[in-house]
């Protein structure tokens, strides 16, 4: 498996370093993490990029593009985004990109309570016939569309994202899961990465506390005060099999890249990213 650490300690955190993206990059490094996900800064080429990460040390991951796959009205602007954003990824010799559904306002409102209620086989028609555009769009660049799941959007639960893709040809939409959402949605995470192994070839690995998510729920709370109650964990120190969700992806060259949305309370970035690098020292990765 290649390792990677996404940086959203630091910017979901507000965290202010000196030099900007490059303080964040050299921290990442710091932490022990070698790679970090696509997210070219608005106005700097590939090359430019490529230098930047270089100079810390670091490899590109695959990146992200969120897409409103609910709405057909959108594709052809979306579709040729992620075409341009698989070009880049080609560019940088990553050959995966994070294809997720954009949020929507009624499931930021009431977040993780799709499972509650069986998926409308018309939107998951709609969303995976967008999903297969944006895979054929991007396979054209050499580079594999991952759907990806999403509290707050559409492909929520893991109904609706096993919807998707037994909708889809395994070789224009592959699978990039996340398994803090999928849990957060009440989702078995270790389940669908056995169920999907040959089509996972990327994954957000991310732990959750289930109290604050079964909280969330109970009281009715939106997506911020959700997060708020602490949802999010470091590695190891939130609710999920882990060890279990790894070992389903055995014999994988699935990217697995690394996400705390928000470090918890008192960690600073940096110390929650080390965190995160020892959890996974400490199981040869």
């Amino acid at each position: 498996m290649n390792v990677a650490l996404n940086p959203l300690q630091w910017f979901f955190a507000g965290a202010s370093l000196p030099d900007g993206l490059d303080g964040v990059l050299g921290e990442v490094a710091a932490a022990g993490f070698g790679a970090v996900p696509v997210t070219i800064p608005p106005g700097e080429g590939v090359e430019r990029y490529r230098e930047r990460l270089l100079r810390h040390g670091l490899r590109p991951a695959p990146g992200y593009v969120a897409a409103a796959l609910h709405d057909p009205a959108a594709r052809p602007e979306f579709v040729e985004r992620a075409r341009r954003a698989a070009a880049q990824h080609a560019e940088l010799g990553v050959a995966e990109v994070f294809l997720g559904s954009a949020l929507v306002a009624e499931r930021v409102r009431r977040p993780a309570r799709s499972a509650e209620a069986e998926p409308d086989p018309a939107t998951l028609d709609v969303l995976a016939e967008s999903a297969r555009l944006v895979g054929a769009a991007t396979a054209a660049e050499g580079v594999r569309a991952c759907l990806h799941n999403h509290v707050g959007s559409p492909v929520e639960s893991q109904a609706e994202l096993e919807g998707v893709l037994a909708r889809t040809d395994p070789g224009v939409v592959a699978l990039g899961p996340d398994t803090g959402h999928l849990a957060w949605a009440g989702g078995d995470v270790a389940s669908l990465l056995r169920a999907h192994h040959d089509r996972v070839s990327a994954l957000h690995l991310k732990d959750v506390r289930l109290a604050a998510a079964w909280r969330g729920r109970a009281e009715d709370l939106d997506y911020r005060a959700q997060e708020a109650l602490g949802l999010w964990a470091e590695l190891g120190a939130g609710d999920l099999p882990l060890p279990d969700c790894l070992q389903a992806l055995e014999g994988s060259a699935a990217w697995v890249v690394v996400e705390v949305d928000r470090p918890s309370s008192g960690l600073a970035p940096l110390e929650s990213a080390r965190i995160c690098a020892g959890w996974l020292r400490a199981r040869g990765l």
